[in-house]
């Protein structure tokens, strides 16, 4: 969170200043706490990832500005 935050203070924008904030935008929402299997939490992260690829995988047209911040998130996302 912190990094894509300076990443967008880089390019002029307004980083979201609360988790509330974040919370709100977030394409990806909060589960509520559990006692959590690992199969779980599998799933959950899974799902995340799910949407956070098919998100990029939809866009149109990136700002040249924009496009390493997106290959950075792929990238994490991968590395799952």
């Amino acid at each position: 969170m912190d990094a894509v935050a300076e990443k967008v203070v880089m390019f002029d924008g307004l980083a979201l200043g609360s988790y509330s904030e974040a919370s709100k935008a977030s394409l990806i929402k909060e589960v509520k706490a559990k006692n959590f299997t690992s199969k779980d939490a599998f799933v959950e992260l899974s799902k995340d990832l799910e949407k956070l690829l098919d998100f990029v995988s939809k866009l149109k047209s990136v700002d040249f500005r924009v496009q390493p911040v997106l290959d950075e998130v792929v990238l994490f996302c991968h590395e799952w």
